[in-house]
């Protein structure tokens, strides 16, 4: 985990420098889905533009490599590239995408750095249960915490909206959401937390209309 302390500093130290800090917060959670994982973010309410943007920062793309000028350009910094070196040498990825607020009083929109690091069989074999409860209330509350407003209706399965065409199925104590690029997706109930960022992400990403991309996020996977 000394590689996972090293990435998580230089984002945190990102996000003060040259972020909101007076915002800036470190997320850390688990996951299951597609293999079990560790999540780490750095929150800030500075705006991310996108990997459209018109800067430096459109260079670096998914599937292009980074370069020293670029990296510093764009980021204004090595630290980016060093993130990038140990979470491909530890089989994870890291990004950037638009997201809402999670520990302070109000879910003001920003951004989040986040990377992923895979848990050995050691650690995943210990992962917590699932939060006791109904899933679907505990969507709710969840994503009313960041915000969202959320409809369920009730039928063969339980159906949270989320609006603008976000939706999640609840269906045999498991959680399943059509994600862009990915299709439809099964998460565990454990992912509950996974879940509701990835709707707080899309909400964000999208126009007012749901019909587009507002702001494209940028993962290295």
């Amino acid at each position: 985990m000394s590689d996972a302390q090293t990435i998580i500093s230089e984002l945190a130290t990102n996000a003060v420098v040259h972020g909101d800090r007076e915002s800036a917060e470190v997320w850390a959670y688990l996951s299951r889905h597609p293999s079990p994982r560790l999540n780490l973010k750095v929150f800030d309410a500075a705006p991310w533009r996108g990997s459209g943007a018109a800067d430096p920062a459109a260079t670096v793309t998914p599937t292009a490599p980074i370069t020293g000028e670029q990296a510093s350009d764009a980021y204004r910094g090595r630290g980016l590239m060093l993130v990038n070196a140990l979470t491909g040498e530890a089989g994870g990825c890291w990004g950037i995408h638009p997201t809402r607020r999670r520990l302070g009083p109000d879910p003001v929109p920003g951004k989040a750095v986040y990377f992923t690091v895979p848990l050995p069989k050691s650690s995943a074999a210990a992962l917590p249960p699932p939060a006791p409860g109904p899933l679907p209330e505990r969507l709710r509350e969840l994503a009313g915490a960041r915000g969202l407003r959320s409809l369920v209706s009730l039928g063969e399965a339980t159906v949270v909206h989320f609006g603008a065409g976000l939706w999640v199925w609840v269906k045999d104590r498991a959680l399943l959401c059509e994600l862009p690029g990915r299709g439809l997706v099964r998460y565990p109930p454990s992912d509950a937390v996974e879940v509701v960022e990835q709707m707080v992400r899309l909400c964000e990403e999208s126009t007012a209309d749901g019909a587009a991309p507002l702001v494209p996020s940028w993962d290295m996977c």
